[in-house]
């Protein structure tokens, strides 16, 4: 059985991002070649060894959601894709489950509506491979958690359960027979969430440009870069959340980029430097869309920033840009 290898791909850059070498992601696979990590599909062994050695490797017990919570960037372009598709969020819903269908249908999706505004989404995988199985169950509840967050314009109420739940896992999650994503005040039949003014077609390029140009210096702070990029909501996320990744406190990995002469703030304000450069040369944005994209409420907090990060106000940048 092969999968889409787009399922396979939060794995390995989870696995680079905690700095497992590729001989040590790939091993006792056919992925070393290059032919072979060129195609659209992968062996379901091959997807389960990549997933021995991540687990053997890092030894976490919240490994499923961390890499779901990791693969932020691939899952925005998901919720794109899908709003081009469909009309209603019911029909995004089962867009997404014939989707797992098609592209990995060794993971069973059943959806049941329990009413007008609430719908229970059950995942389950029927092999013995419990340990593995719970990796991927409980990274694709984090992952359809969010799309259906994406794409709804109204608050919806979200609790996920799994089999294997303790005190670590986060408070979204709780204890339960199997692993099911319960949403509740969520209007089915009302229409997606309209993120076209994000541009979201726009954005999510200048982001994967931004994370072929970090260096492969194997720096934390390189590392804290790419993870804030593939979090990205587009929001940037906070540090308890990048640190969680890791597998640290804030306050560890804040010890740790400072011995790299760098802070958390640091290497958020280049990522934000960077962007706000990128997304002002193309002059798809207005000013005040950028501020809000990089989490400032008012456009002259961001202007204020952008002046001490480039000696000029994204205003006169953008007069500058456009005379050459």
């Amino acid at each position: 059985m092969n999968i889409l290898r787009l399922h396979l791909e939060p794995f390995i850059y989870y696995g680079s991002l905690r700095g497992l070498r590729e001989e040590e992601i790939f091993q006792n696979t056919s992925l070393y070649t290059e032919s072979k990590r060129k195609e659209n599909v992968v062996g379901l062994e091959t997807f389960y060894t990549v997933l021995k050695n991540l687990s053997t490797k890092l030894t976490d017990d919240l490994l499923g959601i961390k890499i779901g919570e990791f693969c932020k960037l691939i899952s925005l372009g998901m919720v794109h894709q899908i709003s081009l598709q469909c009309n209603t969020i019911e029909e995004a819903i089962y867009y997404l489950k014939d989707f797992m269908g098609n592209t990995f249908p060794d993971v069973a999706l059943k959806v049941t509506l329990k009413s007008n505004d609430a719908v229970l989404i059950e995942l389950a995988i029927a092999n013995n491979s419990n340990h593995f199985n719970r990796i991927i169950l409980e990274c694709y509840l984090v992952i359809l958690s969010r799309e259906i967050t994406l794409m709804c314009s109204n608050t919806i109420k979200l609790q996920m359960t799994s089999p294997h739940c303790s005190k670590k896992h986060p408070i979204s999650f709780i204890y339960g027979d199997s692993y099911t994503l319960s949403v509740t005040n969520i209007k089915m039949k009302e229409p997606l969430r309209n993120r076209s003014s994000e541009h979201f077609e726009y954005l999510l390029p200048q982001y994967l440009q931004l994370i072929a140009q970090i260096k492969k210096d194997n720096s934390l702070s390189d590392k804290v870069r790419m993870a804030l990029l593939q979090m990205a909501t587009p929001e940037l996320p906070s540090m308890d959340a990048v640190a969680q990744i890791f597998g640290l406190s804030s306050r560890s990995l804040q010890r740790k980029l400072l011995k790299e002469n760098t802070t958390f703030r640091n290497v958020v304000n280049h990522l934000k430097k960077d962007i706000s450069i990128l997304l002002l040369q193309h002059k798809i944005y207005l000013i005040k869309d950028i501020g809000y994209l990089l989490g400032y409420s008012e456009s002259i907090a961001f202007s204020r920033a952008f002046k001490k990060w480039c000696g000029v106000t994204p205003k006169k940048y953008m007069q500058n840009a456009s005379e050459v």
